[in-house]
């Protein structure tokens, strides 16, 4: 298990994977299961953002794949020039922008027209399935978002 010490002022984990920028994470009680990479991790924030996954090399990902290397305060402060954007800033504390593989963050897109993101998780879902790699985790069968080959 990896920990992160992070405020929920500056990392709210619910309205980051439910904002409709990724649609493979699910909820499961308290935390959230889903794939980066090519890796199956379980999250969770209580008092420290707490990362489980099938192998050890996560931690950088992680980091990387929620932005946490990013400066919050620095970006909360330049983005918040009117009252729209403070309102919905202060609404949504704590969301990141994710750094989402681009080809997976394409094909969403693509997905995304005309659609709600339940039907866009689905279409997701359906893909990796068909053309992913098989992920086992914790008795539960996960497959990988496919590659371009």
């Amino acid at each position: 298990m990896v920990k992160f010490s992070l405020s929920e002022d500056t990392f709210n984990l619910d309205h980051t994977l439910m904002s409709g920028q990724v649609f493979r994470w699910r909820k499961i009680d308290d935390s959230w299961i889903g794939i980066v990479d090519e890796e199956v991790l379980r999250i969770r924030m209580g008092s420290m953002l707490e990362i489980d996954g099938s192998d050890n090399k996560y931690s950088n990902k992680v980091s990387h794949y929620f932005r946490l290397d990013d400066d919050y305060g620095n970006v909360i402060s330049s983005i918040s020039k009117d009252k729209h954007v403070t309102m919905a800033i202060r609404k949504l504390i704590g969301l990141r922008l994710i750094r989402q593989d681009p080809w997976e963050c394409t094909i969403s897109y693509i997905c995304a027209t005309n659609s709600n993101i339940s039907s866009i998780s689905r279409m997701i879902e359906n893909l990796s399935r068909r053309y992913g790699e098989e992920l086992e985790f914790e008795g539960t069968t996960y497959y990988t978002f496919p590659v371009v080959k």
